[in-house]
């Protein structure tokens, strides 16, 4: 067992670590970065496209404890295992949330954190390079492009929304979200860019303080009484330890981090003593307020060519020709063309309570009637697909782990159905949406016929055996290390990412969020890695 002394380290290399690392290395402090997935230089994940034929090599392949709301469905959640974690599987939609949403969290014991206090943070990190503006970032590692394949048919999603009565917005990232408009993707020049090439490698290339270590798995920090001074970790079978000066900081994302916490003794003292180890600190807070944005797919049969249809030798000739020409095409959409931000009162100005993230194409369901991102095949069918998800869903779940063995999967639990309204909202969101398809308009005028949710499905009791059938995970977890007021027995960290009863130790991802933000969470998760290395390093308020 051989053994270092870092000035911090950092677990977990995904949205929040890779910033946190950077940032933390620029000011001269000697940092280990370490993460449990490989390289992200890898074909599958610079070129957009590759999304869909992604190796499992570069996920932690969890999975759900049987839904009782869904008829007993268990949800594969693929998460990140590779340098950039989600940012680098995910859709790459750049989703900074509602300014309501970080009001919120300040509002639930987070001083520091409402968007006014954060819109700082939110400039400095991004170069919006289509959206410009006071609020817009013109000078930061992490590039922001508008989608660069305008195809027809997403046009005619965009047009027929606004028929519909949802206002043309062009840019969600401004003062309001709600709308329809052209997604804003985590690209540059086409390419997709991870947080680690958008933050760690830069850092690495320029900081010899640096180290970035990659396939080791942290098996627990090491504690000291009340204080971590290190972790264990695991590599081409060799158990190694790490020492810290200063901080060990935990960035493993909301399934990975409270299974280390509780690993390492930090959690239920029930939780803790059920794997044999010593309790550290009472947190009973600890993988519990789990929240995910669920996903319901609508998808419809249309008259005109969508990307379904281009997938032939000449359309791959064609493409090619697009990406290398002007990186623009095929080869470069994501998995949402378009966006749409609604509220249920069809009010146009305010938090929105559903997004939608639409794509002139759809995948072909697997044998056991799930999607996913790996190894999906295009459906030849001309289809569109319309992701309906819930943003600020009420159901709670829990993260609980049985062996001090990180490859024994986590326990994840969550019951998608569990409150009434939750269905209620997304029932009734389902058929505001509904209505672009079939009202007659722009979108309406080319669609032959709806696979999902199907004609026959009309009334409350066919939307709620639909939804259980149905509705899956979005990849978007969060809330299983709460921060907030130390004076609620449920937080974990507080305002400042410090774990509750511990020195020495804090946690930076997106497990610390009180609540969902009104949207995917990749932009969210890198304010919170680049929040946390100013708190770090006491440089702001």
């Amino acid at each position: 067992m051989s053994e270092s002394t870092f000035d911090y380290i950092v677990v977990g290399l995904g949205s929040a670590g890779a910033v946190l690392s950077a940032k933390l290395s620029d000011k001269g402090h000697r940092v280990l970065a370490i993460d449990a997935g490989g390289s992200d230089i890898q074909p599958q994940i610079l070129l957009p496209a590759g999304m869909m034929k992604m190796p499992k090599k570069n996920y932690w392949m969890y999975q759900t404890e049987p839904d009782l709301t869904r008829n007993g469905r268990r949800d594969l959640w693929a998460s990140g295992k590779v340098l950039g974690g989600g940012s680098a599987v995910n859709a790459m939609l750049w989703v900074r949330g509602h300014r309501d949403d970080f009001d919120e969290w300040a509002e639930l014991g987070a001083d520091g954190w409402d968007y006014e206090a954060l819109l700082p943070l939110m400039r400095e990190i991004e170069t919006s390079t289509d959206f410009h503006g006071p609020l817009r970032g013109t000078s930061g590692p992490q590039y922001v492009s508008r989608v660069r394949l305008d195809h027809a048919v997403a046009a005619k999603f965009v047009a027929g929304a606004q028929q519909t009565g949802y206002p043309y917005n062009d840019d969600y990232n401004a003062d309001e979200s709600l709308g329809v408009a052209w997604s804003q993707l985590s690209q540059r020049n086409g390419l997709r860019q991870t947080s680690a090439r958008a933050f760690l490698h830069p850092a690495a290339r320029r900081n010899k303080n640096l180290t970035i270590l990659k396939n080791a798995t942290v098996l627990k920090v090491i504690t000291e009484g009340d204080r971590a001074t290190g972790i264990e970790y695991r590599r081409l079978g060799v158990v190694e330890r790490a020492h810290v000066n200063r901080e060990v900081i935990l960035s493993a994302g909301a399934v990975g981090t409270p299974a280390l916490l509780l690993r390492s003794g930090i959690g239920a003292p029930e939780a803790v003593r059920s794997l044999g180890v010593p309790l550290v600190a009472d947190v009973p807070g600890v993988g519990r307020n789990l929240q995910e944005h669920t996903s319901i797919r609508l998808q419809y049969q249309v008259t005109q060519r969508t990307l379904n249809q281009e997938a032939t030798p000449l359309g791959m000739v064609r493409g090619a020709y697009q990406f290398v020409v002007h990186r623009r095409g095929p080869a470069v959409a994501p998995l949402a063309n378009a966006v749409l931000f609604g509220r249920l009162d069809g009010a146009t100005r305010g938090r929105p309570d559903y997004q939608v993230m639409f794509a002139p194409l759809s995948l072909a369901l697997r044998p056991d009637g799930s999607t996913g991102k790996q190894n999906v095949r295009l459906s030849k069918a001309s289809v569109v697909s319309a992701l309906l998800s819930l943003l600020h869903p009420r159901a709670r779940g829990t993260v609980t782990v049985t062996s001090t063995d990180p490859d024994v999967l986590p326990i994840i639990d969550l019951q998608y159905l569990a409150v009434r309204q939750d269905v209620t909202d997304t029932i009734a969101s389902c058929r505001q949406v509904r209505r672009i398809f079939t009202d007659g308009g722009p979108m309406s005028s080319i669609v032959k016929d709806e696979d999902y949710p199907g004609t026959e499905v009309q009334t409350d009791d066919d939307w709620r055996a639909f939804l259980a059938d149905k509705i899956q995970n979005c990849a978007h977890w969060a809330g299983t290390a709460r921060m907030g007021s130390l004076n609620d027995a449920e937080v974990v960290v507080d305002a400042e990412l410090r774990v509750r009863g511990m020195k020495g130790m804090r946690v930076a991802d997106a497990s610390v969020m009180p609540t969902l933000p009104s949207g995917n969470t990749n932009a969210p998760a890198l304010l919170i890695g680049a929040k946390a290395a100013d708190l770090v390093l006491g440089e702001r308020d």
